[in-house]
């Protein structure tokens, strides 16, 4: 039902209506990062995979916000329509599936070097709303190049890792492969301040950086996750 009412909220225009369909999914998205909240206080000790699979449930509630200030037409630090919509998408797919894939590759595969940058996605996501914060502040536009070489580093290994178990599951090799692309294509944009590339513009990024993390990653690995849930995977 949470889910219908957030497809509905962008149906429609922006409005108090929009916003109130979105507030049904941003209420169940916060029951959920209180139930796993809940789970990880109750684990014995706290390994950074765990931490990562616990994150992406506490960022998800981010985006839910965002996601209602774009069905109400607010507007936040004069942000523009567009990036309050993309902030709100970010959190929903760096912020929770990006660590949320990333945590059960390592539950998956215990030895894998992964495991070693996942500080990087786990940070990785506040850091960029703060460099683009900092850059609609005017701040010094170095903030959202590194934040954005951070977050595009760990995800870009992430894709490479998933793509590397193709012959696991082909989903896994679209969607690493996807992954890989769409970091390296939000790793130029990022720094764009020191290296212009004039074609790759905001229009230019929602349409090939959004089309492959949202149908080219997410849904493939997503799928391919649930194929497997019941199964063990052998390296």
């Amino acid at each position: 039902m949470a889910s219908c009412s957030f497809t509905i909220a962008f149906v429609i225009k922006p409005s108090w209506l929009a916003g109130g369909l979105a507030s049904l999914w941003f209420l169940f998205i916060i029951y959920v990062a209180i139930k796993e909240l809940q789970k990880f206080k109750t684990q014995k000790g706290y390994s950074l995979r765990q931490i990562c699979h616990t994150i992406a449930f506490l960022y998800l509630p981010i985006g839910g916000i965002w996601a209602i200030a774009d069905r109400i037409g607010y507007q936040p630090l004069g942000f523009s329509p567009t990036i309050v919509l993309l902030t709100a998408i970010h959190f929903h797919y760096a912020g929770c599936i990006l660590p949320f894939i990333s945590a059960k590759y390592v539950a998956q595969f215990p030895r894998t070097r992964l495991q070693a940058i996942l500080p990087l996605i786990i940070l990785g996501v506040p850091l960029v709303a703060i460099g683009i914060t900092a850059t609609q502040l005017q701040w010094a536009w170095w903030i959202e190049a590194i934040a954005v070489m951070i977050m595009t580093v760990g995800g870009f290994l992430v894709g490479i890792a998933y793509l590397k178990k193709i012959r696991l599951s082909f989903l896994w090799g679209i969607g690493g492969l996807s992954l890989s692309i769409g970091m390296l294509l939000a790793f130029l944009y990022g720094i764009r301040m020191i290296y212009p590339i004039p074609s790759l513009d905001i229009p230019m990024m929602y349409a090939l950086h959004g089309t492959l993390n949202a149908i080219g990653f997410a849904i493939p690995i997503l799928w391919s996750w649930k194929q497997k849930s019941s199964h063990i995977i052998s390296n």
